[in-house]
């Protein structure tokens, strides 16, 4: 997903480009592509994660779906880390309807962000606001 052309630094985030489409939590279909989490800000960078089965069922069993921004990645697996106005064409045809928005943004993302259904109970529900 990253590819280092320039120094390394000690910093404990780094910036990516995330082309994607919003979704809503209920429209979220794992044997449909990708999906990122964007939860909160923690040490050094935003809590941006890949969306996986525990993650979801525990956030619509403990109802915190309004918690979170959801979205539909173009990932670098099924285009590569280039692309072209053709792959993302084939994106948007793809995942979009007519009038959706396409949204390509910047975050800066925490090298420690939430990876299990571990890491996710212990910052949103056991330590609450205190990352």
């Amino acid at each position: 997903m990253k590819i280092r052309e320039d120094f390394v630094t000690n910093s404990s985030s780094s910036s990516f480009v995330i082309i994607g489409k919003d979704v809503s939590f209920d429209d979220i279909d794992l044997t449909q592509g990708h999906y990122i989490i964007v939860g909160r800000y923690l040490w050094d960078g935003q809590d941006i994660f890949y969306a996986t089965m525990p993650i979801l069922n525990y956030i619509k069993n403990k109802k915190m779906e309004d918690l979170f921004s959801y979205m539909k990645e173009f990932t670098a697996e099924e285009y590569g880390t280039s692309f072209s106005l053709k792959k993302l064409k084939e994106f948007v045809d793809k995942t979009a309807k007519e009038d959706d928005e396409i949204t390509v943004t910047t975050f800066d993302i925490d090298y420690h962000s939430t990876t299990t259904l571990a890491e996710f109970i212990e910052r949103y529900v056991e330590k609450g606001d205190d990352c």
